[in-house]
């Protein structure tokens, strides 16, 4: 008899949920591509990791173009959180030749993001990119345009349930 055991997604049904939410503005998106950019401009630790000082906050909040409320940490950190989620869905493909080696976040960087998207919606425009789409609606129609051209997404599997399920076999 052959055993079988559902992995669940790292990515929980919330937290897929939190993505839908700021695809279609039931929360307030504050990160465009131009924003996330400026971020990473300014080497803040909304995008690198790190402790987030009041400075770091004000900056961000200055870089977005975002109104400074009560809450604006805790929903940057929300929206990036899901933005990476995004990000994470998009299996690199295993035949594909190296055609660049870009470092991320520069102009070419941006280019390719901009140009995924515009494979999944042709009528996108730049501005429409840089400073009026959600970033991450931005990242998923990256992810359908990988799709589309024969690339592979998925939630990754929750490792700690993968190494958990290794441990019982061993015993």
């Amino acid at each position: 008899m052959t055993e079988t055991y559902d992995i669940q997604s790292r990515h929980t049904d919330e937290m897929v949920a939190d993505e839908t939410r700021f695809c279609i503005g039931d929360f307030l998106p504050m990160v465009t591509l131009g924003g996330f950019l400026r971020l990473c401009l300014m080497k803040s630790p909304y995008v690198f990791g790190g402790d987030v000082t009041l400075d770091d906050v004000n900056a961000a909040c200055r870089a977005l173009g975002s109104r400074d409320n009560a809450n604006f940490d805790a929903d940057l950190r929300l929206e990036m959180d899901a933005i990476w989620r995004a990000f994470e869905i998009i299996v690199p493909s295993q035949n594909a030749a190296v055609t660049s080696q870009i470092p991320e976040y520069g102009p070419e960087w941006m280019a390719d993001i901009m140009a995924a998207a515009a494979d999944a919606v042709p009528s996108l425009t730049v501005r429409d990119m840089l400073d009026r789409l959600p970033m991450i609606t931005l990242i998923h129609l990256v992810a359908a345009a990988h799709r589309k051209n024969g690339g592979t997404t998925r939630r990754p599997d929750d490792q700690a349930a993968v190494a958990e399920i290794l441990r019982s076999l061993n015993q």
